[in-house]
């Protein structure tokens, strides 16, 4: 029914502009929103007649749009709470264009900078230069406002990319509050990644642990600022051992020092203490209970742990392809092919775009154990050296002393293909005739 058309946008408009966080909107507002909704389907209707009908100036049902000011309307909360349409790139650029107060232009700007509609184009920019010209003069009337300075220190950081500014702010904020631990860890982050001032960032991240000596959160960023940045891993294991005794049931801070452990420290015994401590704390965390699986098999060759390790992480999500791939070269290397290879096949099925590496891990393990695979995991492998897949650190020498111990004439030829897939160099590999002859379209199996 085009006849309603005008007061339907109308009331959308009002709706719309609520949701975005705008509150009140002047009348000229809400038409220039309505007019451009579908506004190839309004047959010029009557404006003033329409936004009567809204505001109740012609019916004695409730109105729509409730005055809130002299020229100033919102619609009714429940209008708001129940709108399921989705908010379009060009109702918030209409918005921007809309008359707005300066309040209303910063949250449409966080609106449109959430959906990527800062675009540089006249109407953003100008948008942009009003919120910033307001979040200036606010936090200039209030310079201990730590919310306030947070916020537009957001601003200046993610949206205007002002990073000399907005570090200025920051300290202004840590200045005012010494120990908001949110503000001081927000701040060591911009420092770390934005600014790369790691001894800057290092003595924030102190002060942060220092305010918030039990905070999860602070104390597992600051860990792995230790670890991967500072290479402080003494100072790295301290730190975790403070969030493992704040909280000695979280099972993602202790999977993850136990990695740490493992990897970074070798504290192999350690590791294990706190792995068992994960995996106690949540035992349906398929993450964790592969990777300290692959620890137990890898590490600790204790491979009947290491099975019910697997089968727990396979219980708590049989999708998962990498616990099923690792889970298969445990049966392979203990000598139970067909099983291993029912575990290597789920877990090629179900690998996704990007775990490349995981399927070179599969076809080497049926290339090496299952005769009826040899020419198809070969050729699979032969591809994916040939696109550059490596599979790192990744180990190996279980299969690798299998052969050797049952002195597998294909002992050689499994050792070049792992290190092959290590360094991404497959040059040796022509060398074998069984390698060269992967290529051979006809070749029977």
């Amino acid at each position: 029914d085009h006849s309603h058309q005008g007061r339907a946008g109308l009331v959308k408009a009002a709706v719309d502009w609520s949701r975005v966080g705008l509150g009140s909107a002047s009348k000229e507002a809400l038409l220039t929103l309505a007019k451009a909704y579908d506004e190839d389907l309004w047959e010029d209707p009557d404006w003033e007649a329409e936004w009567s009908w809204v505001i109740d100036e012609t019916t004695t049902d409730a109105p729509l749009v409730l005055r809130t000011g002299k020229d100033s309307w919102e619609t009714l909360d429940l209008l708001a709470e129940e709108a399921d349409w989705p908010l379009t790139e060009t109702t918030l650029r209409t918005m921007a264009t809309c008359p707005h107060t300066a309040r209303q232009a910063v949250m449409l700007v966080f609106e449109m900078h959430s959906r990527n509609l800062l675009t540089g184009d006249t109407v953003t920019e100008n948008l942009m230069q009003e919120a910033a010209d307001l979040l200036q003069e606010i936090s200039s009337a209030n310079p201990t406002n730590t919310d306030l300075l947070d916020f537009y220190a957001f601003f200046l950081k993610n949206i205007r990319q002002d990073y000399d500014r907005a570090e200025e702010i920051y300290e202004q904020a840590i200045k005012a509050d010494p120990n908001n631990t949110i503000i001081l860890t927000i701040y060591a982050d911009f420092l770390k990644n934005i600014r790369q001032d790691y001894d800057r960032a290092d003595e924030i991240y102190e002060q942060a642990i220092k305010a918030g000596p039990n905070n999860i959160i602070i104390l597992g960023t600051c860990a792995t600022f230790f670890t991967d940045i500072r290479r402080d891993h003494d100072r790295a294991e301290e730190v975790y051992e403070q969030a493992i005794e704040a909280y000695p049931n979280d099972a993602n801070i202790l999977g993850t020092y136990a990695f740490f452990l493992t990897e970074i420290s070798q504290k192999y015994d350690r590791a294990e203490e706190i792995y068992e401590q994960a995996i106690k704390a949540d035992p349906n965390n398929a993450n964790i209970l592969g990777i300290y699986a692959n620890f137990l098999k890898n590490i600790r060759q204790k491979y009947d742990r290491a099975e019910e390790i697997y089968k727990q992480a396979i219980k708590a999500d049989p999708n998962d392809a990498i616990n099923l791939r690792n889970y298969s070269q445990l049966l392979f290397v203990t000598g139970r092919d067909e099983k291993g290879v029912e575990f290597a096949e789920r877990a090629l099925r179900l690998a996704e775009q990007g775990q490349e590496a995981l399927c070179a891990k599969c076809h080497f393990c049926l290339f090496m154990h299952s005769p009826r695979h040899r020419i198809t995991s070969g050729r699979a492998l032969k591809a994916l050296l040939a696109d550059g897949v490596t599979t790192g650190g990744w180990s190996f020498e279980g299969n690798l002393e299998r052969l050797r111990q049952e002195e597998d004439p294909r002992y050689e030829l499994a050792r070049e293909v792992a290190e092959a897939l290590r360094t991404g160099d497959a040059s040796a590999l022509d060398d074998f005739e069984e390698w060269r002859d992967l290529d051979l379209p006809d070749r029977e199996e």
